[in-house]
Parts: C-alpha cells; sequence; structure tokens
C-alpha cells in the first residue's frame, strides 16, 4: 500500500503584491559588481539627527591610573616626587640629588635579590620573622615601579618617533615603486609607439610597390 499526500496548490499572487521572484536577467547582460563594499551595520545608528547618535566612548583618564587593584596612582610620576602605594608614602630608597636612573635601578636590583635570598634562608630557619623581609621587598618592588614609571614620558615619544620614522620610510618606498612603475609605463608605452610607427612605414612601403 503506497500513501500519497498532495499539497495544496500555491494562491495565485494578487495584482497588488508582486511576486518575490527576482528578475530573470537576460542572457549575456553583464552583472552589476559594486566597486566598494556596503558599509558596516552600525552606520545605520547614525541618523541625519545628530542628538540621536550613539554617545563616544569616555576618554580615559590622564591624571591618574589604577593598578594591582589599589587607589589611583599618578600617572607618569616624576623621580623626585614621593613614592605613594595605596594612599600611604612608602620609603624612598634614592637620593634625589645627582639622580642616575641606571646606577639606582641597578642597585635596587641587587639589594631585591640580596633581600629575596635573605627571605629563603629565614624561610628554613624561622619563618615567623619573614614579615618584617617581605616588606622590605615591597618596598623595593614599589620603588624600582617608580623610577620605572618616570621613564614613561621618554618612551611614549621615542615610540612616536620610530613609528614616524617608519611610516616616512614606507612612504618614500612607495613613492619609489610609483615612479619605478612610471617609468615602465613610458618604456611600453615608447615602444607600442615605435611598433606603430613601423607597422606604418611597412603599410605605406607595400601600397607605393603595389
Amino acid at each position: 500500500m503506497f500513501s500519497l499526500s498532495l499539497s495544496p496548490p500555491p494562491s495565485p499572487s494578487s495584482p497588488s503584491q508582486p511576486s518575490q521572484q527576482p528578475p530573470s536577467q537576460a542572457p549575456n547582460q553583464p552583472t552589476v559588481v559594486s566597486a566598494f563594499p556596503f558599509p558596516p551595520q552600525y552606520y545605520l545608528n547614525y541618523h541625519s539627527d545628530p542628538s540621536t547618535w550613539p554617545k563616544p566612548p569616555k576618554p580615559l583618564p590622564l591624571d591618574s591610573y589604577q593598578i594591582f587593584g589599589g587607589l589611583p596612582i599618578p600617572k607618569f610620576p616624576n623621580p623626585h616626587d614621593p613614592v605613594v602605594f595605596d594612599g600611604f608614602e612608602i620609603e624612598k630608597l634614592w637620593s634625589d640629588e645627582g639622580l642616575d636612573h641606571k646606577r639606582e635601578l641597578k642597585a635596587l636590583n641587587a639589594k631585591l635579590v640580596k633581600n629575596f635570598l635573605g627571605l629563603l634562608q629565614l624561610l628554613t630557619e624561622n619563618s615567623d620573622q619573614t614579615q618584617q623581609k617581605i616588606t622590605e621587598i615591597e618596598t623595593i618592588m614599589l620603588n624600582m615601579q617608580h623610577l620605572l614609571n618616570s621613564y614613561r614620558p621618554h618612551q611614549t615619544r621615542e615610540t612616536l618617533v620610530v613609528e614616524l620614522e617608519r611610516q616616512i620610510k614606507r612612504r618614500k618606498q612607495t613613492a619609489l615603486d610609483i615612479q619605478t612603475s612610471i617609468e615602465e609605463a613610458k618604456k611600453i608605452l615608447a615602444a607600442a609607439q615605435e611598433q606603430l610607427d613601423d607597422s606604418s612605414q611597412t603599410r605605406e612601403t607595400q601600397s607605393e610597390l603595389v
């Protein structure tokens, strides 16, 4: 036994509602392709009325930043400023007179290694006296962080200089490539012109012989 299910015939489209089928394209008709991609979908949020536009994100704070979940600390600290963490002033381990960042960072790094070895020794001998050593290590690291952060403006300027030099080099190379392409195009055009002249002279010679 075979069962046959018959579906109802499609309802004819009314004159007021045209068919949703795309119009048939004539043979040998070129397909229209956009030279540029469609804009992203979020452009629909920007209407002619600026009051309806989405609000831009808030700018980053320029006066302070937060680190390790602590209280905000000043951006780009000056090495002569006091070392502050969580609102408390930390002991400064260097002298402001004749400050040499490189020398002070090396001295702090050596002191950090020495205190870390001392902490390991205390852990093996008497673990109850480790808190003072941990506090000293924390003070050294905060001083190193303060000195390193004072280098941020210099690092920013140097990074900007490197990026600008890279852009200049890339643009010079692009201009050189364009000039090379122009010279090659001129050579191709000159060769094509020479071939046209030769072919025209050949036709004239043939016509004179005939």
